[in-house]
């Protein structure tokens, strides 16, 4: 749930259009000999600043200027599950709602956008390829649970800031879209369940 407002916010799902409807991080670490785990929500906000650092590197040695987007607190994206016991966080954030809207604000003010629509026709393209490949730059595609396909750009910085932090952007795209897509499958399953039921009645 939370997962949205921690997003990567790369600037090519905003300002040239990624196809996939959302950027929810499902990752997992492999530690040396061990078993993959889920990141915390600090070691996830940690990509977040490392990919914007790298993306903002990378454009400004493509010649461009680049705002990295602001950094979100520990407690803004902490993740919700399916009860939200903290009180005074709710009162704060109300059940993260707020920081959505927030989120939305931040995006329709955001000074790249700004900056790109000022720049020429052929610098605007230039931009765009140095982003993430331009309209004629690769894209991947995977299959994601309950149906449908999520395709996105890959090239340029976008490109390099992922393969700089997770190796194989393809297969790490594949990964992420395929996991933070299985609420498709749970969901519904947990939504039914007469444990899951009589508890939000009892406590409803």
């Amino acid at each position: 749930m939370r997962k949205a407002v921690i997003s990567l916010l790369l600037v090519s799902a905003v300002i040239t259009g990624c196809d996939s409807a959302q950027h929810s991080p499902a990752s997992t670490e492999r530690q040396e000999g061990g078993p993959a785990r889920q990141l915390t929500d600090a070691e996830q906000l940690r990509i977040s600043d490392a990919q914007q650092r790298l993306l903002g590197s990378c454009m400004r040695r493509q010649g461009f200027e680049f705002w990295e987007a602001e950094r979100l607190t520990l407690a803004q994206s902490r993740t919700l599950g399916y009860v939200l016991d903290d009180v005074g966080w709710a009162r704060m954030y109300g059940y993260g709602s707020r920081l959505q809207a927030e989120e939305a604000a931040a995006r329709a003010a955001n000074p790249n956008l700004a900056y790109r629509k000022r720049l020429s026709e052929q610098r605007r393209t230039a931009y765009d390829e140095a982003l993430d490949g331009g309209i004629d730059g690769p894209r991947l595609s995977v299959e994601i649970p309950g149906g449908g396909t999520v395709r996105r750009r890959m090239g340029g910085c976008a490109a390099e800031s992922e393969k700089k932090l997770y190796g194989d952007p393809r297969e790490w795209f594949r990964a992420e879209k395929v996991s933070s897509h299985l609420r498709s499958l749970y969901v519904p399953k947990v939504l039914a369940d007469l444990r899951f039921v009589a508890a939000r009645r009892t406590h409803a």
